[in-house]
């Protein structure tokens, strides 16, 4: 523990220094140096003086051995150190393009993401016209009843009444299609592929409301999970993703065309 602390004052000591490099080369926020920026006039400059700030403050209560658990105004500024790791991506060219590039495709990803949104509203309505009130099923209650020769017989429970009239609970699924807000849930974490085959075996072994489920008793209604991941998780994953490769390339691009050691005649070839 005093090892990972003396390694923290040391952190700490080589981003102040850095930082009081930058601005004194660079100024605060104003200068006169023409198309440098001022230090706070960049974005990756204003996350290291967070980060330097944060651990300057630390380090300040650290030295007069006051304990920040009992400020809880200041308890939250802590958690700005955790923000160190990503002075690493101002430092690497490559880790900063791929961060530029997904800031710069969320306007675009706001359209897709209206598409996505339009997508799945469009399946779960036509869920809840095929399974609304169809997920639910018997189950056996939570405490044995108190009566003589009472055996709970899941085989001949057929209907919902046959369940209660037995003791049984009946229960509906956590992902199901009874409204079209939950319908739209359900379908959501299906695209995430986690779960999305129960969702389609309790589809497919639905007999209808109020009836208990059967194993395989509608096997066409295995054709409406099967386009929807097919349209849902293929085709509009790969939307979001050919968005972000679309801004990387074309951010990647202009830093290629900007490049300082590039000639005019060679700036003209690479365009055409």
């Amino acid at each position: 523990m005093i090892f990972v602390s003396y390694i923290d004052i040391g952190f700490t000591c080589l981003f102040t220094i850095e930082a009081s490099i930058k601005i004194a080369s660079k100024g605060m926020i104003f200068n006169r140096l023409g198309p440098t920026k001022p230090y706070l006039r960049d974005v990756w400059n204003m996350l290291d003086a967070v980060v330097v700030a944060a651990s300057l403050m630390d380090l300040v209560f650290m030295v007069l051995e006051i304990d920040m658990s009992q400020l809880s105004a200041l308890k939250a500024l802590r958690a700005f150190r955790g923000l160190r790791p990503l002075r690493v991506i101002s430092k690497n060219p490559g880790m900063k393009l791929v961060v530029n590039a997904l800031l710069a495709s969320i306007p675009s990803m706001t359209n897709v993401l209206i598409v996505c949104a339009l997508i799945i509203l469009i399946f779960a309505i036509m869920g809840v016209n095929f399974f609304k009130g169809t997920f639910h099923s018997c189950q056996p209650p939570h405490k044995k009843p108190d009566i003589k020769g009472w055996v709970f017989d899941l085989d001949k429970i057929d209907t919902k009444q046959d369940c209660l009239d037995q003791g049984g609970r009946w229960v509906n699924k956590n992902e199901h299609f009874d409204n079209t807000m939950n319908a739209m849930m359900t379908l959501f974490d299906m695209m995430t592929t986690e779960g999305w085959t129960q969702v389609m075996y309790s589809g497919i072994d639905n007999r209808g409301i109020d009836k208990q489920p059967k194993q395989n008793a509608s096997q066409n209604n295995i054709f409406y999970f099967i386009i929807f991941m097919i349209i849902g998780s293929q085709f509009i994953i790969n939307l979001f993703v050919g968005v972000v490769i679309d801004n990387f390339n074309t951010i990647k691009e202009k830093e290629e065309l900007d490049n300082m050691f590039v000639t005019e005649d060679q700036r003209m070839w690479i365009e055409i």
